[in-house]
């Protein structure tokens, strides 16, 4: 693969409140109060139609295996690597790497990224300000336009 494009994930280390929506997603007796505050943290008080429908239609379609399972792998991925960032270095070949994202909007998470990325130019992020976690959605025409961007080679 010449170039990798993240959409929607979290490359950061994993806030407290999103390892609590893990570690219940994957208890029997809690998975759905888990998936739910996975939800609330995705939307984040967002009323796009789409991006409800998704969460309330499609994930909310996928029940407890899916979760329990979905939630342990998760988290052991970031016990084992720390974040996504640190798994990146990891990859033996560099390549050019996007990370397109709306989620988490703060100032801080930017800034780490741009760090990051400042240090390992192959590392391209771009905060596209859309209101939840999956700009897919939510900003298609921002996607769009960043990924034809950067596959044309034109990525930063």
């Amino acid at each position: 693969m010449p170039r990798v494009v993240v959409v929607d994930w979290l490359v950061g280390r994993a806030s407290p409140e999103f390892v609590a929506g893990l570690r219940a997603g994957y208890h029997p007796d809690t998975w759905r109060a888990g998936r739910q505050r996975l939800f609330d943290i995705w939307l984040d008080r967002s009323d796009s139609p789409e991006v409800r429908r998704h969460l309330e239609e499609e994930m909310a379609g996928f029940e407890e295996e899916m979760w329990t399972r979905s939630c342990r792998v998760i988290e052991a991925a970031y016990a084992r690597w720390g974040s996504p960032l640190e798994r990146m270095l990891a990859i033996k070949e560099e390549r050019p790497i996007a990370h397109l994202f709306s989620q988490p909007g703060d100032l801080g998470h930017r800034r780490e990224q741009r760090a990051f990325s400042a240090g390992h130019p192959w590392f391209q992020p771009r905060w596209l300000g859309g209101p939840t976690h999956f700009p897919t959605l939510d900003s298609p025409e921002l996607i769009s336009e960043a990924i034809l961007a950067f596959t044309a080679g034109a990525g930063r």
